[in-house]
C-alpha cells in the first residue's frame, strides 16, 4: 500500500512546503507574515504539500506563478503559542482528486482574518518565524 496524505493527522516529524505564489509575500529576503493568513477561499484550511510525498522541483513547477516555497516543521506548528495561549492549530491530510501531485496537507484552527485581523496577524507572523526557505 502507497503512503499518501488524507484526512488523517500527519506525524509530528513531518516537514511542510508552504507555496509564496503573491511577489507581495516577499519581504527582505524572507517572506511575509501575509503567506500564512487564511483568504475566503480557504474555507479555514491553509495549503501546504507534504515534503515526504513531493519535491521542492514538482511542488513548485506545478505553479503558473510560484516565488518560492517555505518549509514549516509539523511539530512546531502544533506547539505554536500566542505568549501562554495554546492556539491548538493541527496539520492534516487534505488531498483533493483534483490535486495536481500527492501529498496536499492543510494547517487547521488558524483565525480567522475578518473576525480577528489582530490574532490572525499574529499567528501568521508566528508561523512565518518558524519558517525556512524550502529547497529539497
Amino acid at each position: 500500500m502507497s503512503e499518501t496524505a488524507d484526512s488523517s493527522t500527519i506525524p509530528c516529524d513531518e516537514i511542510l512546503f508552504r507555496a509564496i505564489l503573491k511577489k507581495k509575500h516577499l519581504a527582505d529576503g524572507g517572506v511575509d507574515a501575509g503567506a500564512f493568513i487564511l483568504r475566503h477561499q480557504d474555507e479555514g484550511k491553509l495549503s501546504t504539500w507534504r515534503k515526504k510525498l513531493v519535491t521542492y522541483a514538482v511542488c513548485r513547477a506545478s505553479y503558473k506563478t510560484c516565488f518560492g516555497l517555505v518549509t514549516l516543521h509539523v511539530g512546531r506548528v502544533r506547539a505554536t503559542v500566542d505568549g501562554e495561549r495554546s492556539l491548538s492549530l493541527d496539520v492534516i491530510g487534505d488531498e483533493l482528486p483534483s490535486d495536481p501531485f500527492p501529498g496536499h496537507a492543510s494547517i487547521l484552527n488558524l483565525p480567522d482574518p475578518t473576525a480577528d485581523p489582530v490574532l490572525a496577524e499574529r499567528v501568521a507572523s508566528l508561523l512565518r518565524d518558524q519558517s525556512r526557505q524550502g529547497s529539497d
